[in-house]
């Protein structure tokens, strides 16, 4: 009984870019500090001409956030004009506060976490090609696999 094989033809896909490797700090983090810093209290926001730089017990603050880590319009122009279709963002390890104690530094996560999640939801480059933008459940499946939360 002769077996013939049809020969497997490749299914043609869309080239995409993805940059694996993106830092992101959110406008809310700043924005929304006041009505939640007495979660965690040896946290400080610094403010100066330089920009915002945090302050964790015990060390010197950082050095103050960069702009472009929290500018999502510029970030996704530079993007485009790089030819760049998607990027996993991280935190930036500056903003991370392991010198916290532990329930402040729990607090502080979900804090970063919380923010992160209310911008990447705005951010159409981590959304197009792979969910219909009306469909929440989807937008948050796939907002949790590209986003490494803190």
């Amino acid at each position: 009984f002769p077996f013939h094989r049809q020969p497997i033809r490749p299914i043609p896909m869309k080239s995409i870019v993805i940059d694996v490797h993106a830092h992101f700090t959110p406008k809310l983090l700043i924005e929304k500090f006041d009505g939640a810093a007495a979660k965690f209290p040896d946290v400080k926001l610094l403010k100066s001409d330089k920009g915002v730089a945090i302050q964790f017990p015990g060390i010197a603050p950082t050095r103050p956030i960069m702009p472009k880590l929290s500018d999502l319009a510029e970030r996704q122009s530079w993007m485009d004009k790089n030819g760049i279709d998607h990027q996993v963002i991280g935190g930036w390890l500056d903003s991370f506060g392991y010198e916290l104690p532990a329930d402040q530094g729990a607090a502080w996560s979900r804090y970063l976490n919380d923010c992160m999640w209310e911008e990447a939801i705005s951010m159409l480059k981590l959304l197009q090609d792979g969910a219909d933008k009306s469909d929440e459940k989807g937008v948050r499946l796939i907002i949790k696999l590209l986003i490494w939360l803190v």
